[in-house]
């Protein structure tokens, strides 16, 4: 977290940025009970800017790793962008997924520790013609297919967290929600810390977090992991309002394949 602080710094102070946007996420798992048959990972960003008198900065990066022999998980994304003067857009985007298949027997404990964390903040310095935008999510997804059931949702977790600057400071612009599917015993959220600074023209959301899984089988069971997040940073300076940010809210900004490793 502290090397992503000190990343968002620089690049704004590299462009002298009078507003700026970033998202940055992990999630880790570790302590898998068994090891997987087949793992994937995907790693993908984008960046555009646009200006015309301004200037802009757009910047993405995104990891994915499953180490077997580790028994762990791993992934992050980064997202940031920031500007300066007048007329210009500059959006980034990321997101990383890790992908597991395990052969559970019958009567078997799958289990396994999870660990968490989301950060997003915006800066602007004249609400009149600037505007920050930075949307951050992260999940964990189980399905379960048996010799007499076709692929079905076992268990699930799902992160989200959005800021809007200037925005209300409401539940429509900036929020954060945790929640979950299937059998909530199976998920256990030891620890939920958030830090938040909502109002003004500079807003923060940090959200940190610790759970464990276990799920026992009553018969032989392939079960899918899916370890997901995604992040989007906008910043705009334009003297009419400008849709870019809202297209950014709802994934228009593609993503384009950085790494892929199976």
């Amino acid at each position: 977290m502290v090397s992503t602080v000190t990343t968002t710094l620089t690049l704004a102070t590299s462009v002298s940025a009078a507003t700026f946007s970033t998202v940055y996420s992990f999630l880790e798992l570790t302590n898998f009970s068994q090891s997987p048959t087949t793992t994937l990972t995907n790693a993908e960003t984008d960046t555009l800017v646009i200006s015309s008198g301004g200037s802009a900065v757009a910047f993405s990066d995104a990891l994915a790793i499953f180490d077997i022999p580790g028994s762990l998980v791993f992934n992050e994304i980064e997202s940031f962008t920031g500007g300066s003067g007048l007329n210009y857009v500059g959006l980034a985007a990321s997101k990383a997924s890790v992908r597991g298949i395990f052969d559970i027997d019958t009567d078997a404990i799958f289990s396994f520790n999870i660990s968490g964390s989301l950060l997003l903040a915006t800066s602007i310095e004249n609400d009149s013609v600037e505007s920050a935008f930075a949307l951050g999510g992260l999940g964990l997804t189980l399905l379960g297919i048996t010799a007499t059931q076709p692929p079905t949702l076992l268990d699930e977790l799902n992160l989200l967290a959005v800021l809007e600057t200037p925005g209300e400071d409401s539940i429509e612009t900036n929020l954060f929600q945790l929640w979950l599917a299937g059998n909530q015993d199976n998920i256990t959220i030891q620890s939920l810390n958030v830090d938040q600074g909502f109002g003004g023209l500079e807003e923060f959301l940090v959200l940190n977090f610790r759970a464990t899984y276990a799920r026992q089988f009553n018969e032989p069971t392939q079960v899918y992991l899916l370890d997901h997040k995604v992040g989007k940073a906008g910043v705009q300076a334009v003297p009419a309002p400008s849709p870019l940010l809202g297209l950014l809210a709802y994934g228009v900004l593609g993503l384009v394949k950085r790494r892929r490793s199976h």
